[in-house]
């Protein structure tokens, strides 16, 4: 036997003997003063070599940092909730300042929890956060998770029939989308980029959501008093924002056949109905009142500074019509008009609010993952391995 020979003969006994450890890796945010992104968190292995790696973002550097590896978020040194770094398993102090470093801890796990803490220096992003029609929870592309609740629809009334019950539901666009809203990703109107993000349609789905109290006239290809006197819904959409100074953003948004958006009390904008004749409150839904055409195109909104409320519940509240649609109404384009069925006149909205929050600089206290701890401070810990995502809706 040759040498090559017997050392692919080794090799192979030895790659047989020696198991091959599969090392997961995990990105964690590092967040500074409880709203600006600082860096990131970076954990991997356990089992097989474990390490935690800060490290910071262009323009920030770390002075301190701090860490502890627990089987369980009581183990982490702390008092009445309130994490003590100074007592943590492991600190380095840096000077001169560096970008990344690395501890290789202990790993008991998994699961493990993580308190990385760290004191950084330096220019730091703001927060920005998307909220999406149709999704449950918001899309913070930095610094802290957003918590934000579903879509709630209630049918406020059914035109030409006076009030109608309020019937609250989830009503979440499933894959299916009405023909209607089949968007040809053109990159026109504005659809496309909404859906793309995102946002689903929400209120009816076509009309498994119906808010007609017969279920046989949710049919497919039948008519409601919905689909042919037209309906009016608020949707509300409650949202928090971390701590931090909020720049404003915008709202957009397109409703089939038109809408009354408002923040937290304060009107953001309408279109395809003018809330100065009360079009919300007539008997009727017609071509004057709620066009037929128009709301294939999103509309922008401004959401002026000052008006998001750190730290609290923020409300999105959209009242929004689709119009009557009875054989021999009045039309001001396009064919005759036919009796409105579930698939030629259905209710949606589709929207994109997002907003952004002032970075910072100087020296700040920052914290590693999304978990908070119990106590009155910010400060949050990492999960590892995260949990499971929540099964699709």
């Amino acid at each position: 036997m040759s040498f090559t020979a017997f050392s692919r003969t080794v090799l192979a006994v030895a790659l047989l003997l020696c198991p091959v450890v599969l090392v997961s890796q995990t990105i964690y945010p590092l967040t500074a003063g409880q709203h600006m992104a600082a860096g990131t968190v970076t954990v991997s292995g356990c089992p097989g070599p474990f390490t935690v790696t800060f490290a910071t973002n262009p323009g920030a550097s770390l002075l301190e940092t701090h860490l502890h590896v627990a089987a369980a978020p009581a183990d982490i040194p702390q008092k009445n909730g309130n994490p003590i770094p100074g007592q943590f398993a492991y600190k380095a102090v840096h000077q001169p300042p560096v970008q990344t470093f690395t501890y290789t801890p202990s790993c008991a796990g998994p699961p493990v929890y993580i308190a990385a803490h760290a004191v950084v220096a330096g220019s730091f992003a703001g927060a920005t956060v998307q909220v999406l029609s149709g999704q449950p929870a918001g899309i913070v592309t930095q610094g802290s998770p957003v918590p934000v609740a579903g879509t709630t629809v209630t049918l406020k009334r059914i035109g030409g029939a006076g009030q109608g019950p309020n019937l609250v539901q989830n009503a979440v666009q499933a894959e299916v989308v009405n023909e209607r809203w089949i968007d040809h990703l053109d990159g026109k109107d504005g659809r496309d980029a909404l859906l793309a993000a995102g946002a689903r349609w929400v209120w009816d789905l076509p009309r498994v959501g119906c808010l007609s109290p017969d279920p046989q006239s949710c049919l497919y290809g039948s008519t409601n008093p919905e689909t042919l006197n037209g309906s009016v819904v608020r949707l509300v959409h409650e949202f928090s924002v971390p701590k931090g100074t909020w720049t404003g953003g915008q709202l957009e948004i397109t409703c089939d056949n038109g809408y009354v958006a408002a923040l937290n009390g304060r009107m953001l904008g309408f279109s395809q109905v003018n809330p100065a004749s009360m079009w919300n409150a007539s008997d009727y839904l017609m071509e004057g009142t709620v066009p037929t055409y128009g709301w294939q195109w999103v509309k922008t909104h401004v959401i002026p500074a000052g008006l998001l409320l750190p730290g609290q519940v923020n409300t999105l509240l959209i009242d929004a019509a689709n119009e009557r649609m009875i054989a021999g109404d009045p039309v001001t384009s396009g064919p005759p008009q036919a009796n409105g069925t579930v698939q030629s006149n259905p209710g949606g909205c589709l929207y994109r609010l997002s907003a952004t929050a002032l970075g910072g600089s100087g020296s700040e206290t920052a914290w590693g993952g999304t978990a908070t701890f119990l106590g009155k401070n910010w400060a949050t810990y990492i999960v590892y391995p995260p949990p499971p995502p929540p099964p699709p809706l």
